[in-house]
């Protein structure tokens, strides 16, 4: 019996050893499976940094936008303050040049009249000093 005994110690040796071969080829195909995982999780944890980075650009390049958009609109408004007051401007130019410009009519017209009327007056003069000269020094020449 000792060898029966022997014979099946030998044997749950042998089969001990077969089971942990067995046991160890088992966990070598899962192995690959959890570095599968880990691998794709990686890869999903690197695609994540990256949309998050890339996110983070776009948030501060619109913020740079609405940024140039709100320097743009305050100039916008100053310009378009300093259009009205130039419209104004412009106005108040154009009636005074309106007004410039009847002064000037008026100007020419009465200048018309002053040398019409100087004229009048130097004939009158002159037709007073002949008829002076006439009467006075002429008075021996009187057959008109």
């Amino acid at each position: 019996m000792v060898i029966n005994k022997e014979k099946r110690e030998q044997i749950l040796v042998q089969k001990n050893i077969k089971d942990e071969e067995e046991r160890k080829k088992l966990l070598e195909g899962i192995r690959p499976i959890k570095l599968k995982k880990n691998i794709r999780n990686r890869q999903v944890a690197a695609q994540a940094a990256d949309t998050t980075t890339s996110l983070n650009s776009l948030v501060r390049r619109m913020g740079d936008e609405v940024k140039l958009g709100e320097q743009s609109t305050m100039i916008l408004s100053q310009t378009s303050g300093m259009l009205v007051d130039t419209q104004g401007h412009m106005g108040s130019i154009g009636m005074t040049i309106r007004a410039s410009g009847k002064l000037l009519h008026k100007y020419g017209r009465r200048e018309f009249t002053d040398k019409i009327l100087l004229i009048l007056a130097l004939l009158l003069y002159f037709g007073v000093c002949i008829y002076i000269l006439r009467k006075r020094v002429f008075r021996v020449f009187e057959w008109w």
